[in-house]
């Protein structure tokens, strides 16, 4: 029975067929989606999804387009004379404005709905073709007549069917029995006029307007409709707006239509027009925010005034405020900024208020009052807005100094308990930030007993909450500073462990061979770099704060750090037999079994020895292995730890015994053998970078300890790590020639900069453009300070120009100040411990984080950054980056 069913559907459904046109392109289009200058004449196409597809110049003339998803579709220079495009989505095509379609409105908005709801499932009548008429047809199919069908046989016809006036009655039909998307339909039918004898919009609206339920609530894609049909033909500035608002923000529930801003700015400025105030507004917003149009400051203050002025808008003031306090379009101007702020804060607007406290508190704009400040920034806490609460507790805080300044104690009480309220009321809200304000008041006893275990209590959480100023304030409360320490001296001792280093490398006469016969010679290479820096330092002027450049390339600290952090490698660990060793180790830890140290994995053990490691000319890259295998293997946590005792674990045919720290070590080897063997592919030079990066991670892994100099000193290298990059050329296809030019040239400057890695003689055959002046050692230091532009080209004949910004001492304090700020890279408590054993700065900390007063070096009251630029610098003085 089921397959006489499926038989008569497919028999009767070939009727429907018949008049379906095969063009010689169109299995192009069926595959790709991609048919540019294609013939599909007269094809029918009618409900085929084809979004951004590429139908550039394509011959469409009498194609039947009926509901196809076109949208982003390229139709530039597309032929469409005649072609039937009644209710395709053209949302976002391409080219379409010099095709002259009728109704391109119509064309580029949502419309028809094609998905309905099914019980608990979902029916999109786009997975069906021609042929599923009789499918769900009530006469040929088994499928029991429902409302639900009749919606499908009304969108199948108006799609496929040749007569649109089916179409519209099972549509009705559907509607008599509650189906809202069918009234949105029969709606969109008559908009259209589509088996109708003309367009009925008022016939078109009614149906929109009946999509609602019991509740009054619109069916979504009807009350787009409804709200584009009024827009469009009663020319209700409401309606505009209201359509303007749907465009802008997408998807209004459940409404398949994508953000257009092009038509928000189109129905924002016909409303605007019409006098409509927040349709004025946001187009003031869109031209001040640049949004779907270019950023325009004069038409966003031309609209923002038409919305203000006469008509209260009070979002406008508040943008006419800034843009005054800014100077954008206008000359700044702070007494108009505060005019309009105060405008909208008269009528409540809580962000009104809060601008306002911040005026009267700065005294800019408008003398200075903190009483008004306080009430100001009361009335928006009272209105919603959470930080007005901790703004409102200091200005209390700050009335009571001014009180007890001038003798009144009850008075000044009175506004420390007031503060703790309104701080206590922001940290319930989540405004963390007041943490740190109400601990200060239980330290110091004010508005409250005193209480240090509950201040030290509250700072520790707002530390939790990454408040930057509490650091600073637990180690003050908990310790006593230790001895300072002559940092200069550590300096003097550091330069001369760098300096012995540095000429320990050029005594070793490195020199890069090409075709058999010396290429560089990294010394002669070091003293062409040091003779440019030393004529390049000449001319600059010597009086003043300067960069001390000579320190800078040694980075002391960096390396005699390292020096500290690993063991001395001797010639004999590196020998051809210890690394044999080394092998036969790592074989045997493939049988504990490390996750990711597989069967496939260890097989790859002897082609990395043999291949890349045991030749004579590998020490270079058997050292630096070394290091990772040994930091690897000494590392403490690596694995689970395994309980006492001992296991008879299989190596070759015979079991053996070990015991658990064995275990523990050979997971540790697994580790790191699956580290290297992921990474064999890399040819010799590769594999030798991975192994540089990898050494560079793990020497800062647990570092959080070290002075704040080796923080600085890595911070630094990382930038000239950074400028090297800059060196290799990004052009598309010139990816082998940045590789070995970039390692060359590492390799010529690694001494000149002072970068703390180890030698490795690069294998690379051509050197790319290596002998390039720009790549000279010379040239390169000089670029580091000074800054340049880099140009490169490929064999396409493309060009393209990198910056080399200069190093000055601006550009450092403010490298400095990013790492510890925003990166994190330099940890608060070394700036802290630097800060409490410094003779100088010491005084500071205390006025600041004891006395809440601000000094040139710190504002305890500016969180998440209570750290000034004079700060950094002075830690760059000290630390001898910068001389005067």
């Amino acid at each position: 029975m089921k397959y006489k069913i499926q038989l008569t559907r497919y028999l009767l459904a070939s009727y429907f067929l018949t008049s379906f046109i095969y063009a010689s392109d169109l299995d192009k289009l069926r595959e790709t989606h991609h048919c540019p200058y294609g013939n599909l004449k007269g094809c029918k196409l009618n409900g085929w999804n084809l979004p951004s597809s590429n139908l550039e110049g394509a011959d469409l003339e009498g194609a039947d387009l009926r509901g196809a998803n076109l949208r982003g579709a390229n139709l530039k220079g597309a032929k469409l004379e005649g072609a039937n495009l009644y209710g395709a989505d053209l949302s976002g095509a391409q080219g379409i404005e010099g095709l002259r379609l009728p109704n391109l409105s119509l064309l580029q908005a949502p419309g028809r709905i094609h998905r309905i709801q099914t019980g608990t499932s979902i029916l999109d009548l786009r997975d069906y073709g021609p042929r599923d008429i009789a499918y769900f047809s009530p006469t040929l199919s088994f499928l029991s007549p429902s409302p639900i069908n009749a919606f499908a046989l009304g969108y199948l016809h108006e799609i496929y069917g040749d007569n649109p006036e089916i179409a519209y009655e099972f549509y009705k039909q559907a509607a008599n029995e509650g189906v809202r998307e069918a009234m949105n339909n029969l709606g969109w039918m008559c908009e259209n006029g589509y088996g109708l004898i003309s367009p009925d919009r008022g016939r078109a609206e009614r149906h929109y307007e009946d999509a609602q339920d019991g509740q009054g609530h619109f069916l979504p894609m009807a009350k787009f409709n409804f709200r584009r049909i009024v827009a469009n033909y009663s020319d209700d500035p409401g309606a505009q707006y209201c359509l303007a608002k749907a465009w802008a923000k997408g998807p209004p529930e459940a409404v398949s239509h994508n953000i257009d801003l092009a038509q928000a700015i189109l129905y924002y400025e016909k409303a605007a027009e019409k006098g409509h105030p927040q349709a004025a507004y946001e187009l003031g917003r869109h031209y001040y925010n640049g949004l779907g149009v270019p950023k325009d400051y004069r038409e966003a203050y031309k609209w923002f005034k038409e919305a203000a002025i006469g008509k209260h808008q009070l979002d406008a003031m508040v943008m006419l405020g800034r843009m005054h306090e800014f100077g954008q379009y206008v000359v700044q101007d702070l007494t108009q900024a505060f005019k309009w702020y105060n405008k909208a804060a008269m009528h409540d607007d809580q962000g009104a208020l809060a601008k306002v406290g911040d005026f009267y508190a700065k005294g800019v704009g408008v003398t200075q009052d903190l009483e008004e400040a306080r009430k100001s920034y009361h009335k928006a806490a009272v209105r919603g807005k959470v930080s007005a609460l901790y703004n409102a507790g200091r200005m209390c805080e700050l009335l009571a100094q001014a009180e007890k300044d001038a003798g009144a104690e009850q008075e000044a009480k009175k506004y420390y308990m007031e503060a703790k309220k309104y701080y206590e009321d922001a940290v319930a809200k989540e405004c963390f930030e007041a943490l740190f304000n109400l601990a200060s008041l239980y330290e110091r006893g004010r508005g409250v007993e005193q209480d240090l275990r509950q201040a030290i209590s509250l700072y520790e959480e707002a530390e939790l909450h990454e408040h930057a100023n509490t650091s600073a304030k637990l180690v003050l409360l908990r310790q006593q500073p230790d001895a300072p320490i002559d940092i200069l001296e550590e300096v003097g001792r550091f330069s001369g462990m760098t300096a012995a280093w540095i000429r320990a490398e050029l005594g070793q006469d490195y020199e890069i061979i090409y075709e058999g016969a010396p290429l560089y010679s990294l010394s002669e290479d070091f003293q062409q770099a040091m003779g440019a820096l030393t004529k390049y330092l000449q001319e600059l002027p010597q009086e003043g704060r300067r960069l001390n450049h000579m320190l800078i390339l040694q980075d002391p600290y960096l390396k005699a750090y390292l020096d500290m952090n690993f063991d001395d490698i001797s010639d004999e660990e590196i020998s051809l037999e210890a690394f044999r060793q080394i092998q036969q180790d790592l074989e045997r830890a493939y049988n504990p079994s490390h996750p990711a140290y597989t069967e496939d994995l260890a097989s790859q053990l002897p082609s990395l020895f043999e291949d890349k490691l045991l030749h004579d000319n590998q020490e270079a890259l058997r050292r630096i292995f070394l290091r990772v295998y040994n930091r690897i293997i000494q590392q403490e946590g690596q694995g689970e730890p395994l309980e006492e005792g001992t296991v008879e674990v299989v190596h070759g045919d015979a079991p053996e015994a070990i015991d658990a720290d064995e275990r523990n070590l050979q997971y540790r080897q697994g580790t790191a053998a699956a580290l290297f063997l992921q990474n064999n592919e890399r040819c010799a030079d590769g594999f030798s970078e991975f192994l540089q990066e990898k050494l560079w991670s793990l020497t800062f892994e647990g570092t959080r300890g070290r002075p704040l100099g080796f923080h600085i000193s890595k911070v630094i290298t990382n930038y000239k790590r950074h400028f090297l990059q800059l060196h290799r050329n990004p052009l598309p296809g010139a990816h082998e020639e940045a590789t070995e030019a970039g390692r060359l040239l590492e390799e010529r400057v690694r001494l000149p900069l002072g970068l703390p890695q180890i030698f490795n003689h690069p294998t690379y055959p051509t050197w790319g453009e290596g002998e390039d002046t720009k790549y000279s050692p010379s040239k390169v230091i000089k670029r580091f300070f000074k800054g340049g532009t880099l140009h490169f080209s490929n064999s396409d004949s493309s060009s393209l120009y990198t910056e080399v910004p200069p190093l000055t001492v601006k550009a450092l304090t403010e490298l400095i100040m990013n790492a510890s700020l925003q990166k994190k890279e330099i940890p608060t408590e070394a700036l802290i411990e630097f800060a409490r054993q410094d003779l100088f700065c010491l005084p500071k900390l205390s006025q600041a984080f004891e006395e809440f007063e601000e000094n040139d070096f710190f504002d305890p009251h500016n969180s998440p950054n209570p750290y000034k630029p004079a700060f950094f610098e002075y830690i760059l003085m000290r630390h001898g980056y910068l001389t005067d």
